[in-house]
């Protein structure tokens, strides 16, 4: 009966009242008549939604299932329902009925701040600005609309600081990071110290990583990147220690890159007994550079090492032809086996 009363209500357009008589059949119903709560549902957030009720919009709204939302779109759009299904993923049900919706029927201003919203939920960032801007010529923005424009905008220069760093326009980058709003979250802060470590300002991207709050997903990549600013930086011994971690508890190809950034960092220092372990285990992986496989090579040499003797002349002959380094490589190889000749005629080549 309370449903009943409810939709005549509705009918004389005496919303107040028909929204009352909505709320007691919900009540009523949702000890038994399912079908009756649902619709009694359907009703209150038609009712709120004419009287401009927001609160009580929003919440009778989360209480509608996907095909009563869109059945109430498709009857009568408004900023409402149409905010509620692009809350659910649902842009194309809310896209099609806008561009068949006037902005007059819908209402100018809300027709607006809608189409603002679908833009922004599409990726469109500064079409949804735009269009901020224009509703603000319209109207003021409501709290909510203003916290929906600021975080548009950040998506926005978030994503141009994204832009410059990918086309590899560091310095632009750096500003970009510099001027959000969170430009020192772990996330930022692990860009801002990239681009300044390809800006070569190492210190100042040390003391950013080494300040930032470390988080789990973050942690390896920061630790990777402040291991080779130690590194540059002339700082052996801090970074040594973070690539044993990264080998430790890094991803299969984090491991992998980590034992060549040690490896090399031990060839430099000339600690083949340190470094020789490293290589022959990423010796055989695939993309490794001619430097490597040439620190692979010397590593053998400098510890007598023989036993794979095939392995180090087949490397040899293959890097003699992409680098002319590795002939002298090549003839000390040939030298220490008593292959004069051989190891002659490599250090000639090796001269020219």
């Amino acid at each position: 009966a309370q449903f009943i009363f409810a939709n005549r209500l509705e009918s004389l357009a005496d919303h107040e009242k028909s929204y009352e008589r909505f709320a007691a059949a919900a009540q009523i119903a949702a000890s038994g008549n399912r079908d009756i709560l649902r619709l009694s549902r359907e009703g209150l957030a038609r009712t709120a939604i004419k009287l401009g009720r927001d609160a009580e919009t929003a919440r009778a709204l989360q209480l509608l299932d996907p095909d009563q939302l869109k059945s109430l779109w498709n009857r009568s759009p408004s900023l409402p329902v149409g905010r509620r299904l692009l809350g659910l993923g649902d842009s194309g049900v809310v896209r099609q009925k806008l561009r068949q919706t006037s902005p007059d029927a819908m209402g100018r201003a809300e027709h607006l701040a809608l189409s603002a919203e679908l833009s922004a939920a599409e990726g469109k960032l500064d079409e949804s600005l735009r269009m901020y801007a224009d509703l603000k010529l319209k109207r003021p923005l409501s709290e909510d609309e203003s916290s929906r424009m600021a975080a548009v905008s950040s998506r926005a220069e978030k994503n141009r600081a994204e832009s410059f760093f990918s086309d590899g326009r560091y310095r632009e980058a750096l500003e970009a990071y510099d001027g959000l709003s969170d430009s020192s979250s772990p996330q930022h802060a692990l860009r801002r110290a990239a681009c300044m470590a390809k800006l070569s300002r190492r210190a100042e991207a040390i003391a950013i990583l080494e300040n930032s709050p470390k988080i789990s997903e973050l942690e390896i990549p920061r630790a990777a990147l402040l291991a080779s600013l130690y590194e540059q930086n002339g700082n052996p011994e801090k970074a040594e220690n973070i690539y044993k971690d990264l080998i430790v508890a890094g991803s299969t190809q984090m491991r992998v890159e980590s034992a060549k950034k040690l490896a090399g960092l031990f060839s430099s220092q000339e600690r083949w007994a340190d470094a020789l372990p490293l290589l022959d285990k990423i010796v055989h992986e695939p993309g490794l550079t001619a430097d490597e496989k040439m620190a692979w090579v010397r590593g053998k040499l400098a510890t007598h090492n023989y036993s794979e003797a095939g392995r180090m002349q087949s490397v040899l002959r293959e890097l003699v032809q992409a680098t002319p380094d590795a002939y002298a490589l090549l003839g000390e190889y040939e030298s220490s086996l008593g292959n004069m000749a051989s190891a002659e005629s490599a250090f000639r080549s090796a001269l020219r």
